[in-house]
């Protein structure tokens, strides 16, 4: 049986990795469950800490059952159906964003849009491997940069399923800087009913130093009149994808702060806040992320008093495993549920690993294997850690990061740590 006992100053909290639960105790109750698994002797932990019979059984039992509690491992491969496909439609982008993985290192292709060809050849391939694709996330580069892949795809996937050829037809979903608002893409938008997710780093003193157009003036203006046109014309806008750097920081803006921001100003449901991923010379690299950590106790504390949800989703899913008891066995699902096919047609684990050679699954034009994904318990960082239940990470980032995708950076291990030890701080104190 595992334990870890998370405590500040106000909190003592016993947290059972293997089962996901937790619970606010007191020091002694503490000591006593520390006998208990020690196998100290029954009447030596009675008479040490002046504890009924009863109370001794009552904590021996609860001991003795938490030990065979057992997780829910959620199914990261699939034979029926995949989760999610990425079709890069281009690498071209019209933004020269400051901390893009595709300037460094990633991302580096010859060929600038995808044929129609591809992309038909593509959705062919996964199609017939697959009984139903649940989402299709339309990728760059900016996406919007090749319209006629964008409605290529939104009609190949509505006549596939208006034909009959599939029984389900997938969500198409599409990343986009939030630059275009043409016509034309509002017609796309609404006739195959696409959903956005637009990036955008938060005010305009922030997001103007970090998404820069090619003259080197910010996109704020630009995405915001945007956003306003697609709000008034369609209903596609899901999320907003924000990344969060240094110069945060620095302008005393913190996680909460941006969450409230395009929640409030920009009346948009859910929102994605990520730590930037960086290498430590660059001005923008965020030298610790403790605004992180600091902003959950306030989520927590104002939904539990509102209903209202101002949370991100990283939290969302720590909680979601949380409440569902539910873990993997894999860092993340790419090269499992998900891949993504780069504008030449090759296929990857993920977008981050776009023309990653080495990570190169197949061709759309030939076949594809799965990636073998490592347990990540039998990792030897990952295998001991409290938090290996409750964690998950990302191939992509780890590669950028140390070179490895199955080896995290120590100082996201120790901030995922921190992450969910005040999670569960947290939501104990709303229980």
């Amino acid at each position: 049986m595992r334990i870890h006992f998370i405590e500040n100053k106000d909190n003592l909290i016993m947290y059972l990795p293997d089962s996901l639960r937790f619970f606010k105790i007191n020091s002694t109750t503490k000591s006593i469950i520390i006998d208990i698994i020690n196998s100290q002797d029954k009447k030596y932990i009675i008479d040490k800490y002046e504890i009924t019979e009863d109370n001794f059984n009552h904590l021996k039992k609860f001991v003795s059952d938490s030990s065979k509690e057992v997780l829910t491992y959620t199914i990261d491969e699939y034979n029926d159906y995949l989760y999610k496909l990425i079709l890069n439609v281009t690498s071209e982008c019209n933004l020269n964003c400051v901390y893009c993985y595709e300037h460094n290192g990633g991302n580096n292709s010859k060929s600038h849009n995808s044929s129609n060809e591809v992309m038909q050849k593509s959705l062919d391939l996964f199609f017939d491997k697959y009984k139903n694709i649940l989402n299709i996330q339309i990728f760059g580069g900016e996406p919007t940069l090749n319209l006629d892949a964008v409605e290529f795809i939104g009609k190949y996937i509505n006549d596939k399923y208006t034909n009959g050829q599939i029984e389900f037809k997938p969500n198409i979903g599409m990343v986009t800087n939030g630059t275009c608002a043409s016509d034309r893409f509002i017609d796309i938008i609404n006739k195959y009913n696409l959903e956005l997710t637009i990036s955008l780093d938060g005010p305009k003193s922030i997001n103007d130093k970090t998404r820069i157009l090619k003259n080197g003036i910010g996109s704020s203006n630009i995405v915001l009149n945007n956003i306003s046109k697609l709000k008034k014309f369609t209903h596609s806008i899901k999320a907003v994808e924000s990344t969060f750097t240094q110069y945060h920081v620095d302008n005393n803006l913190s996680v909460l702060d941006i969450i409230k921001y395009l929640k409030n100003e920009l009346q948009i449901k859910d929102v994605h806040v990520t730590p930037v991923n960086a290498k430590k010379a660059k001005d923008f690299y965020l030298q610790n992320k403790k605004s992180f950590i600091d902003s959950i106790p306030a989520i927590i504390d104002y939904k539990s008093k509102t209903g209202q949800n101002y949370s991100y989703m990283i939290l969302d899913r720590m909680i979601s495993d949380l409440l569902h008891k539910s873990t993997s066995k894999h860092i993340c699902n790419a090269g499992l549920s998900t891949f993504s096919v780069s504008v030449n047609g090759d296929i990857y684990p993920c977008f981050m690993l776009d023309n990653v050679k080495q990570y190169k699954l197949g061709n759309v034009f030939d076949d594809f294997s799965l990636i073998k994904q490592v347990d990540r318990f039998k990792i030897n960082k990952c295998k001991d850690c409290f938090n290996n239940t409750l964690c998950f990470g990302c191939l992509g980032s780890n590669y950028f990061s140390t070179g490895d995708i199955y080896n995290t950076p120590n100082e996201d291990c120790e901030f995922k740590k921190k992450l969910s030890e005040q999670l569960i701080i947290s939501l104990a104190n709303i229980s």
